[in-house]
């Protein structure tokens, strides 16, 4: 639109032509600084990649692109690794199942996904060959930081009218309240970037590796997810702050009431901003519902308030499943189209399953075992069991979540 003074006062907000020398620079410092340190600048643009869709987000793929790239020459020149030969076999078989031509829909969602899915094991590879280079905890406070910074900002100038107030629907409207999503386009992006947050620091809060940037880290992602309010977020924020709490009480005298105060308290502020948030839960899970009206309706009907209809659609794709038993064991390729008239499963397994079929599955298993047995072959990996609780966090969010198997 036409850039008046209320643009000028929000800057960046306003015109989305600056996402080009921000990113730019972000690509820039990646591109020169120390392997540790360039990380941390895409971590902390991640919140700001909507400002201009999606030459934003392209330019930010480039930046995490050259990383990429940095990062397995720092590993094959300094390091000394090399790939596992079954791992590329493997890698290789999936390739050509994947694009094999008797089940699948060509289109650009198949060579999407495939993309996706190959970029999801370098990140595996990553996070078990570079742990010191990737800093994982460190980072996700960088991220909180750039969330905190986006949502500030967001406050000050949304009001003002502008390009932002054009283009994103900030606030998801639900009965009435107001679901916030930062500078994200849809609302259910910031509950999951908060979830998958919070998953990882409960891990380092167990082992009793944590500071005070961790603290705060957890405190942005659990405030800003609690307000997105997020059925999703409730129950996997529910389950972390369960085990929390087991940790505090046993480590009470040293780190343990650090926990429990900044748990407390985030829960404490989320209640002063929406005095109603209780409320706002009750519905977000009843809908219009009593206690009492939930009680006496049908089982599927009650899985499918409860779980946004997401229910309904699981069974829709189970049942298309078994009436082709075909696509249990090969799936119909990544290209396939969602059901007619219905939104994806919203449901990883259900959508994996779909798509590459069990074959796939076995594969994509093989594919992680190798990666797992190189990395302790070659890099010292050590298996933590506390690690399973970030598991469990990733495996919640995967029941209610497509990620990369539907993206459209």
């Amino acid at each position: 639109g036409n850039v008046g003074k209320k643009q000028l006062i929000g800057g960046n907000c306003f015109i989305p032509y600056f996402a080009i020398p921000d990113f730019a620079i972000v690509l820039v410092c990646v591109l020169f600084y120390n392997i540790k340190d360039a990380l941390s600048f895409i971590f902390f643009s991640i919140p700001f990649c909507c400002l201009w869709v999606p030459v934003s987000v392209v330019m930010l793929m480039a930046s995490l692109v050259v990383y990429l790239v940095r990062i397995f020459i720092h590993n094959y020149k300094l390091k000394k690794l090399k790939f596992s030969k079954s791992l590329l076999i493997t890698l290789g078989l999936l390739a050509v199942y994947l694009v094999f031509p008797f089940k699948n829909f060509y289109n650009g969602m198949l060579a999407i996904k495939i993309l996706a899915m190959f970029a999801i094991f370098v990140l595996i590879y990553l996070c078990l060959n570079n742990k010191e280079e990737l800093r994982i905890n460190f980072n996700v406070g960088i991220f909180a930081c750039g969330l905190i910074f986006a949502s500030i900002y967001f406050h000050f100038v949304y009001p003002l009218g502008g390009y932002l107030y054009e283009i994103l629907p900030i606030f998801k409207i639900f009965g009435g309240n107001t679901r916030f999503a930062a500078l994200f386009l849809n609302t259910n992006v910031l509950a999951m970037s908060c979830e998958m947050g919070i998953g990882i620091l409960t891990y380092y809060f167990i082992t009793d590796r944590f500071g005070y940037f961790e603290i705060f880290a957890f405190s942005i992602l659990m405030i800003l997810g609690l307000l997105t309010f997020s059925k999703t977020f409730m129950i996997i924020f529910a389950v972390m702050a369960i085990i929390l709490v087991i940790f505090a009480i046993k480590n009470f005298k040293s780190n343990g009431w650090k926990v429990l105060v900044m748990l407390f308290a985030g829960i404490m502020f989320v209640g002063v901003v929406r005095w109603n948030a209780i409320s706002i839960y009750f519905q977000r899970f009843l809908g219009d519902n009593s206690l009492s009206e939930i009680a006496n309706k049908p089982t599927n009907d009650i899985l499918n308030i409860v779980t946004t209809s997401r229910y309904e659609l699981w069974v829709a794709y189970i049942k298309d499943m078994l009436a082709n038993p075909a696509i249990i064991f090969f799936g119909k390729g990544l290209g396939t189209p969602t059901l007619p008239n219905l939104l994806s499963p919203h449901n990883l397994y259900i959508s994996l399953i779909y798509q590459v079929g069990l074959v796939g599955v076995g594969l994509i298993v093989c594919a992680i075992v190798y990666l797992v047995k190189y990395a302790i072959k070659n890099s010292n990996f050590v298996f933590n069991k506390y690690s399973i609780v970030s598991m469990i966090a990733f495996a919640l969010l995967f029941i209610v979540e497509d990620l990369i198997f539907f993206i459209y």
